[in-house]
């Protein structure tokens, strides 16, 4: 039955997908083969795929807190710790 779901939605995923192709024929055939609608097509694609993961929140911590890395790193519990690991 797993299988059976997730097969589903690959399936779903492929036909939502297909449209773009549909679309981009589609615009094509409307301006007689002129590929500035293509390429703005697919210039629309780009720009909603950026934005979507600039909305994305961010998961991994930041290397840019030097002084809390450092900090962690050389304080008193790990330093013991790596010692030991040694």
């Amino acid at each position: 039955m797993r299988a059976s779901g997730v097969s589903f939605i690959q399936q779903i995923g492929a036909l939502i997908g297909s449209v773009g192709t549909l679309a981009a024929g589609w615009l094509l055939a409307l301006l007689n083969g002129a590929p500035w609608a293509l390429a703005g097509f697919i210039a629309l694609g780009c720009a909603i795929t950026i934005a979507c993961i600039a909305a994305l929140p961010e998961t991994a911590p930041r290397l840019g807190r030097w002084k809390d890395l450092v900090d962690s790193l050389t304080s008193g519990d790990n330093m013991e710790a790596r010692r030991q690991r040694a």
